[in-house]
């Protein structure tokens, strides 16, 4: 994963709030998560595609956190939504 993989949510799984806590649910993956408030965050901005940079751009404006270990924690994340098929890799020509 680069700062230029663009990523989204799928379709498929249903999110809701319970007490400003996102909580996923997706039958296809067998997967439940429940995000604290960074995940939730990350998750609504890929409502929309977006960048991988950009993720990291706006939690750094938000967040006072070395950007290395940010950078590795994010994409490690993100790498798990994939995993689950929560979110996926869109390529360029899929966002216009």
């Amino acid at each position: 994963m680069t700062a230029d993989t663009i990523l989204i949510q799928d379709s498929e799984p249903i999110a809701t709030t319970i007490e400003d806590t996102i909580v996923l649910l997706s039958i296809r993956a067998g997967a439940y998560l429940k995000l604290n408030e960074v995940g939730g965050q990350i998750w609504n901005m890929l409502d929309e595609p977006r960048r991988v940079g950009e993720i990291l751009e706006v939690l750094a404006q938000i967040y006072d956190a070395e950007p290395g270990t940010m950078r590795h924690d994010v994409c490690a994340f993100l790498d798990t939504l994939i995993e689950r098929q929560l979110i996926r890799v869109l390529n360029a020509d899929d966002t216009r």
